[in-house]
């Protein structure tokens, strides 16, 4: 038994060991992109520390095999396990080994790990070598098979040529279970929500250290389970056609703008509240007790009663806010971290306008990839379950309460300096089954969630009005997404997307009603031509009160499938059947109804070929 046991952690450590390893090499090689930060022993350590999680899931998944055969050699004698073990040994080293030195390799030209976009260039490896030397491609075909050769000795050498005859299965059970729940336990990452992604290497505002910690085996195999072909999704049209047909819709110029704000420059706080459809709050014209906060706030505010969701679940609905882009009916932005990045962000463009900028959030921050995904967005800081109390963690499945973070949030902000501008993120999540809150006011449990949130937000509200900086900041409040399957409601009905939009603060200059049909992608083009910074690269977010936007619409986004809203009515098109299943069109035509549809199906055409260029 110590003999087998003893092989798997002897492999498992030295792949590990070598993954760890790659790390500084990997520093030393691109030290050119680290000259920021840096590449000393202190970042070298901390690298490999933060890595450490996705090099031991990596290092499982090399074990499983060898693990598998081991159990075998309970029942059966294997003669000659070197013989069985070897050939995958070698496709095993030359994996590791090409990805390795193509990663280390390909940074320093491209800026970012290797993942599945580099099977773009499969059919044309010009497009790569011809910016590289000959002599460069000899070098690098002799590191791998190097590297290669080298796994394959020491793994050889790790590997007993036999285990002896063993026959007390009990013993074997008795070990060999506890061993196969630490794989599976490694492989998934813990026992959190999340399980392994790239987020778990992040832990710096530096996005070359992040790169670095990031094991680029896991890194690639990850991106492949994730990677789509956009390119070929949604595609309705000629080119022509779908022109014609989204003419005039997205435009990404602020003129004329009309000013809500009385500052220049004020501080922001963006507040997004979990799954807070419009149907508990007064304001879209929903329940009239849920949120008295909220509708008490409203009527000092900026209220955007005509506002709706890009999709329906968090880790999408955080894309259409933060990064003013739309919703994917048929993949999480998110979750495909080599897509993500390229996005324009509230983040970054108020980092470049001065903004510190910092996250918020009382959950797993890595569950959906949001840590890795927050970082590469602009996010300074980021403040997570791990920044509470154990006591508060354990509260529910989803983590720290609301009322814990936002206190915290509040007793930070009341310590800021006035010297530079910040822009702060919070996002919520105690309004989330199974709607756990330590909050008893409604007896029903999901409506308790939200005005337990809802008590939260106007508490933190009315802290940060004692504050010196109130009368320089503004406050958005709007929700990630509705609420699905409520009082039977299904993913494709379009009450789900209405969403509550509130713009508060010190700086705002007058109570005022917006009743302007806008998306939830549309508020960050809307605030950044607020503020006067340019927003071109957002190209499917629109300023609502630029002369330039000219036609009010909204597109919602389900599991395949889209609500389309405009001046003329609402259609909702079920693509798994091809269908409309909803119209507000009483004409027996449906002309309108067959123009929205296409109108819609232009827009995720363009929007699948935006980001297949990515």
């Amino acid at each position: 038994m110590k003999e087998r046991t003893g092989y798997l952690f002897r492999i498992f450590l030295f792949f590990v060991i070598s993954f760890a390893l790659q790390k500084p090499l990997f520093m030393l090689y691109n030290r050119e992109a680290a000259a920021v930060s840096g590449t000393g022993l202190a970042d070298c350590l901390d690298v490999m520390v933060h890595g450490l999680q996705l090099d031991a899931a990596t290092a499982t998944y090399f074990c499983v095999y060898p693990f598998v055969l081991v159990l075998f050699s309970f029942f059966r004698h294997i003669p000659k396990l070197r013989m069985w073990t070897t050939p995958y040994y070698i496709c095993t080293a030359f994996i590791i080994s090409a990805i390795f030195t193509a990663d280390t390799v390909i940074y320093t030209f491209w800026g970012f790990k290797l993942n599945s976009s580099a099977l773009l260039y499969a059919d044309n490896p010009a497009a790569v070598t011809n910016s590289i030397s000959g002599l460069f491609v000899a070098v690098c075909i002799c590191a791998i098979i190097l590297i290669a050769a080298l796994y394959v000795v020491v793994l050889r050498k790790l590997t007993p040529n036999r285990f002896r005859p063993f026959r007390h299965h009990k013993a074997w059970a008795a070990v060999m279970i506890p061993v196969g729940l630490l794989m599976f336990l490694c492989l998934r990452g813990g026992t959190e929500e999340s399980t392994s992604n790239v987020s778990d290497a992040y832990y710096s505002d530096n996005e070359f250290l992040n790169h670095s910690a990031v094991n680029p085996v896991f890194n690639t195999l990850y991106s492949l389970s994730k990677s789509k072909d956009f390119a070929h999704e949604f595609r309705f049209f000629t080119e022509e056609e779908k022109r014609k047909l989204t003419d005039g819709i997205f435009t990404t110029e602020s003129i004329g703008d009309e000013s809500i704000l009385n500052r220049r420059h004020p501080n922001i706080l963006l507040i997004i509240w979990e799954g807070c459809a419009g149907l508990f709050v007064e304001l879209t014209g929903g329940d009239k007790h849920t949120t008295p906060c909220l509708n008490a706030i409203a009527r000092e505010s900026v209220v955007f009663t005509n506002c709706h969701a890009g999709s329906f679940r968090t880790d999408r609905g955080t894309v259409c806010i933060l990064n003013g882009w739309l919703g994917f009916p048929t993949a999480s932005i998110m979750k495909t971290p080599e897509k993500s990045r390229t996005l324009p962000s509230l983040a970054l463009s108020l980092g470049k306008a001065g903004y510190r900028t910092d996250f918020w959030y009382g959950g797993d921050i890595g569950f959906t990839n949001m840590k890795s995904y927050l970082y590469e967005s602009g996010y300074e800081r980021i403040h997570c379950d791990h920044d509470f109390p154990a006591k508060d963690r354990n509260y529910s499945k989803w983590g720290v309460p609301d009322h814990v973070v936002l206190d915290s949030l509040a007793a930070d902000i009341s310590r800021r300096k006035d010297n530079e501008p910040w822009f702060t993120t919070v996002l919520t999540l105690s309004s989330h089954e199974p709607w756990d809150v330590p909050f008893h006011k409604m007896k029903d449990k999901r409506k308790n969630s939200f005005a337990y949130t809802d008590h939260c937000i106007g508490r933190l509200l009315d802290k940060l009005k004692q504050t010196r900086t109130w009368e320089n900041m503004l406050v958005i409040i709007i929700p990630d997404h509705g609420i699905k399957e409520y009082d039977g409601q299904s993913g494709g009905d379009h009450r789900i997307a209405h969403i509550p939009m509130v713009w508060t603060g010190g700086c705002i200059a007058g109570r005022r009603t917006i009743d302007t049909l806008m998306g939830q992608s549309d508020m960050a083009a809307t605030l950044l031509g607020q503020l006067h910074i340019p927003h071109d690269e957002f190209l499917f977010s629109r300023d609502i009160f630029s002369s330039t936007y000219k036609y009010p619409s909204a597109l919602h986004t389900f599991d395949n499938g889209m609500t389309f809203m405009d001046s003329t009515g609402i259609s909702t098109f079920d693509n798994h059947i091809r269908k409309t299943v909803f119209t507000t069109d009483t004409d027996d035509s449906h002309r309108n109804d067959s123009l929205r549809v296409r109108r819609a199906q232009a827009i995720l055409q363009l929007l699948y070929e935006d980001m297949a260029k990515r």
